[in-house]
């Protein structure tokens, strides 16, 4: 019967519409994304992020909520504002749910990211949904 346990189905987003008060973009915090050569890692949290790596002091950031990709539900992109000085400017980061491997362990990631820091560095990596490691 529908409804129980294990059913599963398709339709097309085309015969699907946004219900009054639906979340349209995200909210989805905690997220922890890193990656390696070089290891960084990027909390997001509460609508603030913060990035660190070996060699840079430790960047805050605000964070907006996720934005859909129109055409592909799976895809979100977070936009990122340097809290430090302001004259950074923004970055982007980009959230696709897919399974993700940092190349060093047998862990496997939920999502892909790029990052684009306000100063404009990009960096790949994979998320997972916990703000502590």
């Amino acid at each position: 019967m529908p409804g129980e346990t294990g059913d599963a189905g398709w339709v097309n987003h085309r015969f699907l519409a946004a219900q009054s008060g639906a979340e349209t973009g995200g909210g989805d915090y905690p997220l922890l994304c890193t990656g390696t050569e070089p290891f960084w890692s990027l909390r997001l949290e509460d609508g603030h992020g913060a990035y660190s790596d070996p060699e840079t002091e430790m960047v805050t950031m605000s964070a907006s909520r996720w934005t859909r990709s129109r055409n592909s539900p799976a895809v979100f992109v977070i936009r990122l504002q340097d809290e430090n000085n302001g004259t950074a400017g923004e970055g982007y980061t980009t959230i696709q749910r897919a399974t993700c491997s940092d190349g060093m362990s047998d862990f496997e990631y939920p999502f892909q990211a790029t990052v684009i820091l306000p100063d404009q560095t990009v960096l790949d990596g994979c998320c997972s949904r916990s703000a502590s490691p």
